[in-house]
């Protein structure tokens, strides 16, 4: 299979660019706002996205006035040559350490210090390193240490990139709870415990290493923060706060594929935690960028159930569906444009001359640039917003050949 970088089609919103602060999101299909086509799936997707609408970072966007650039893909992982190395796979998808230099290849050195202070780089990532190697780490076949130290040192690689470009706030999440998925069926008890094992040993490292970087920078970060999607499914799974969530099933795929085909759905997906086997419905996703934004606000918030509750009741996320949604253009049309003002990789280097010069000339005082290991234009050909024609870079991304179940493989993708 195989499918290349392009955006979903958007109208660019010129005016707020210039004045906001800047999201800015390396991952995968948990992130993805449209940076994949050419793939037909069997699942009806809000388009662009792998859920039934919206996803985290477009909340979290509009409900803060930043402007949205997005680099995650979906299929990604941390880093090519480790997770291959460890499937014996050969995923080619761009990893998060590709993300980064891709931005660097088109932003790099080009916004002033002073006009990045504010902006928030968030990594989420990891989730196809484990289900990639699944095999490997059921059997035991790597050693703990190697997985969990390789995983995190590409997360901090990216963190480090960016540091360095001038970022000094981010975002880390941590790797989902794969036992509260459905696909956990596919893994059995024992398997499941197994990767389980693994993933909350990299949890538990991404912490405390994330903790001890911020140190080892002296200042010249604000912080490294990290967001727990491994608890978040926990907790949201929980009766008392599924049920203020009006969802009505949280431990079944809403949509069920069985070798590329549609074998079952449900009638209405908003009342599902999982459109799949792995990737959340909408009004969730609402859910997870409220708990964003709190971990923003305050790095001591805590996950349980009373304040999930809360935050579901302070936002009316109850309300929130594929069908009526306050993102929408026409909050009753799941076909109107969002009212977010984001860019997919193709846009945002298509835009990239008036995204920085816009934000430069916006920013109070200084001329200088942030520091940069790589500065180089723009390589795509220019389009600048939804009805563009023209043609973008293309990368070529071999789905077909990473050695595990097809049918596991296409729930992360």
């Amino acid at each position: 299979m195989f499918s290349k970088l392009v955006s979903c089609s958007i109208a660019l919103t010129l005016s707020v660019s210039a004045a906001s602060n800047r999201l800015i999101v390396f991952g995968n299909s948990l992130s993805d706002i449209g940076n994949i086509e050419g793939v037909k799936y069997a699942i009806p997707w809000f388009p662009g996205r792998f859920s039934n609408g919206p996803v985290w970072n477009e909340y979290l966007a509009y409900n803060n006035n930043y402007t949205l650039i997005n680099y995650s893909i979906g299929g990604a992982t941390s880093n090519n040559t480790f997770s291959n190395g460890l499937s014996g796979g050969n995923v080619t998808i761009p990893s998060v350490v590709d993300q980064v230099l891709l931005f660097n290849s088109t932003f790099g050195g080009k916004f002033n210090s002073s006009s990045i202070e504010d902006d928030i780089v968030v990594i989420e990532i990891g989730s196809n390193d484990v289900l990639g190697s699944a095999l490997a780490l059921a059997t035991g076949q790597v050693q703990t240490e190697v997985f969990t130290t390789g995983l995190v040192n590409n997360i901090l690689y990216g963190v480090n990139f960016m540091a360095n470009l001038g970022y000094k706030k981010f975002i880390l999440t941590d790797i989902p709870d794969i036992q509260k998925t459905p696909s956990a069926q596919i893994l059995g008890q024992t398997g499941g415990t197994t990767l389980n094992n693994y993933v909350v040993a990299a949890n538990n490292l991404l912490s405390s290493t994330a903790a001890s970087l911020v140190t080892s920078y002296n200042g010249s970060i604000d912080y490294i923060r990290v967001a727990g999607i491994y608890k978040f499914l926990k907790v949201v799974s929980d009766t008392s706060v599924s049920a203020a969530l009006n969802l009505e099933n949280t431990k079944d795929s809403c949509y069920v594929v069985v070798n590329n085909t549609l074998a079952s759905s449900c009638n209405n997906s908003n009342d599902y935690l999982f459109m799949d086997g792995v990737h959340p419905t909408t009004r969730v996703h609402a859910l997870f960028s409220a708990i964003f934004e709190k971990v923003i606000e305050n790095p001591s918030f805590d996950i349980v159930d009373s304040n999930l509750i809360d935050l579901i009741k302070a936002n009316n996320i109850s309300s929130v569906s594929s069908t009526q949604n306050y993102l929408f253009s026409d909050s009753s049309d799941n076909t109107s444009p969002l009212k977010v003002d984001e860019y997919t990789i193709k846009n945002a280097t298509a835009n990239a001359a008036f995204l920085t010069g816009s934000s430069n000339q916006s920013s109070s005082g200084s001329g200088s640039t942030s520091s940069s290991s790589s500065s180089s234009s723009s390589t795509s050909s220019s389009s600048s917003s939804s009805n563009s024609s023209s043609s973008t870079r293309s990368i070529i991304f071999n789905f077909a050949s990473v050695l595990m179940p097809v049918s596991l493989l296409m729930l992360f993708i």
